[in-house]
């Protein structure tokens, strides 16, 4: 977070939800019940629930003690079957029974560093609040992560808790106060939200940690020639595919004038105000036609499902980028047929040999397309360059042909040429609607 007088900016936020205080009562709890079984053979302790919970207490209490002093000493009367239990337990030794939880606090602290694009040098200072910020070598853990910088420790980490909540419950009520007044918090979007584009790929709009509230918009076209609708599905997440995405929302947009592929220019814009409210606005220019759709937060999800959703994503990222770019691959090389087959319909009544014999590859190449739909990436690039080296002369062949006729002097002369070597680059990632509504990315 930055602050500069009475503003204060979120620029990322991480952590894990499942992680607190209690995970250490529990660990503590589970090493002095191994410690009474060990001393009291035969004695089942696990089976009285009532004797579980007058231990968690204690050790509740012993870790508390042990956030000031170095030792401490748990002692429970007739804990079970009559049996006083006491037990000596060292601050050292609480560190070595809650090390994997301790070093758990490391992860979301990356995260966070890494989601505001922020070096270590650049945080001036590391506030610790919350209870568990009492645990002397939790501040250890932070203070090496910071190389060794010194905690903010002023702040009482209960009270900072509370009244936080209460600030942020009061912006959003619209509480009337001198002191609500002056505050201004910018909050940040906890989840990437965006469409589904044509392979039921996930094009993010609004990145996740942009600042609240929030407007951006990004342009996309048609996948199918004469395509007069197109469905548009607004979904939240970090995976590559919409299928591991939530969806929130969608609407259709219909009334495009038929064109081909490409050609119609739909501006999807996406807002998001500072009460979570996000609305979609499709525009479409050359036939003025206009939707949107308003999604609220009433089924936002929960801290933990959001900590769940972003770890799937760095778990599942790799695979991600390989079924991607698989599919990628198989746009690239449809597209490359499909611009190719709109290059040589202006010489088809000229040549029309030369251009059915293209045609006759053309269909050939996209047959094989829709016969091979899950091959992996380099089989796509290697069938791409075969079509291309027996294709590109032909097109080239043509449109020379074309010009020494004097058909089309003045275009084919010296654009048609190059533009069959160059197609390829023109859809290197196209970002088009497909027949069912999804679409793709337009390039800049």
């Amino acid at each position: 977070m930055s602050s500069c007088g009475q503003s204060a900016e979120v620029k990322s936020t991480a952590g894990n939800n499942l992680l607190g205080g209690e995970d250490v009562d529990n660990a503590l709890t589970e090493f002095c019940i191994k410690q009474f079984e060990k001393k009291y053979p035969g004695k089942n302790i696990r089976e009285s629930l009532k004797a579980i919970k007058r231990l968690k207490l204690k050790c509740e209490q012993v870790k508390r003690t042990l956030s000031t002093a170095t030792q401490a000493t748990l002692e429970v009367d007739a804990l079970y079957d009559g049996i006083d239990f006491r037990l000596d337990i060292s601050r050292a030794r609480l560190e070595e029974i809650c090390s994997p939880i301790f070093q758990k606090v490391l992860v979301p602290m990356e995260q966070a560093m890494s989601d505001a694009k922020l070096g270590k040098n650049q945080i001036d200072e590391v506030v610790m609040v919350g209870g568990s910020s009492r645990i002397p070598k939790v501040q250890q853990i932070v203070s090496d992560f910071f190389n060794g910088k010194k905690l903010c420790m002023e702040v009482n980490p209960d009270e900072a808790i509370a009244m936080g909540g209460c600030l942020i419950a009061a912006l959003l009520a619209g509480v009337k106060d001198s002191v609500i007044n002056q505050l201004v918090l910018i909050d940040v979007c906890p989840l990437s939200l965006g469409i589904e584009v044509a392979g039921g790929i996930m094009a993010p709009i609004i990145p996740r940690n942009s600042t609240i509230p929030c407007e951006k918009v990004q342009n996309f076209t048609t996948f199918s020639d004469n395509q007069t609708s197109v469905l548009i599905q607004i979904f939240e997440g970090e995976r590559k595919f919409t299928r591991d995405c939530n969806l929130l929302g969608k609407f259709e947009l219909s009334g495009i004038r038929p064109a081909p592929r490409g050609s119609p220019k739909i501006d999807i814009k996406l807002a998001l105000d500072s009460n979570g409210l996000l609305t979609v606005t499709a525009d479409e220019k050359s036939s003025n036609k206009s939707k949107s759709i308003t999604v609220t937060n009433n089924k936002s999800r929960s801290k933990e499902e959001l900590e769940r959703l972003i770890k799937e994503a760095e778990k599942f990222s790799e695979e991600d980028k390989e079924r991607l770019r698989r599919i990628q691959a198989k746009q690239q090389l449809e597209a490359y047929l499909l611009s190719i087959r709109s290059q040589c319909d202006k010489y088809r009544s000229s040549q029309s040999d030369k251009v059915n014999k293209i045609e006759s590859l053309i269909s050939e190449g996209l047959d094989w397309v829709n016969e091979h739909e899950y091959e992996e990436e380099s089989v796509y690039q290697q069938k791409q360059q075969e079509l291309r080296r027996i294709i590109e002369p032909l097109v080239e062949e043509v449109s020379k042909s074309d010009s020494n006729t004097g058909s089309n002097s003045g275009n084919s002369g010296s654009g048609n040429s190059g533009s069959g070597s160059g197609s390829t680059d023109d859809y290197d990632s196209p970002n088009l609607f497909d027949k069912k509504g999804s679409f793709e990315t337009e390039l800049d």
